[in-house]
């Protein structure tokens, strides 16, 4: 997968500037590793978008999940965590794309067990930026 593809879908997903690109580099070189080992065999190169997608969501809900706990003006909710209202919802926006990618991708990739999901429809209904 081509890393700078990933970061520029992530870039769009989180409104982030590409001059950060180096900061986001490792994650992103992360979760191409974490994907790809997961693929089955003989990935279509039409199949290549879907997994750079859940790549980027990936990064998304990584980066939202990291802020929340550095984030200042936030509430302490317990275990070393705090979480603003501001920071909750990106959160759960980033958790939405990610969980709206893998239902994407999950043909692509080796079965770890089995795991319901709601159909896309609902997934997709609800992220919004």
């Amino acid at each position: 997968m081509d890393v700078n593809k990933v970061l520029d879908a992530f870039f769009d997903m989180a409104n982030i500037s590409e001059s950060e690109k180096s900061k986001y580099l490792p994650m992103a070189n992360v979760a191409i590793n974490q994907v790809e080992a997961r693929c089955k065999k003989n990935i279509n190169e039409k199949d290549i978008p879907v997994l750079t997608m859940l790549c980027a969501a990936m990064i998304n809900l990584w980066t939202s999940l990291s802020k929340s706990n550095s984030d200042p003006t936030g509430r302490f909710s317990g275990n070393g965590y705090s979480i603003s209202k501001d920071s909750k919802k990106q959160i759960e926006i980033a958790n939405c794309l990610f969980d709206r990618w893998r239902v994407e991708a999950a043909h692509l990739l080796i079965d770890e067990g089995f795991a319901f999901f709601s159909s896309k429809e609902v997934l997709n209904h609800g992220c919004k930026k």
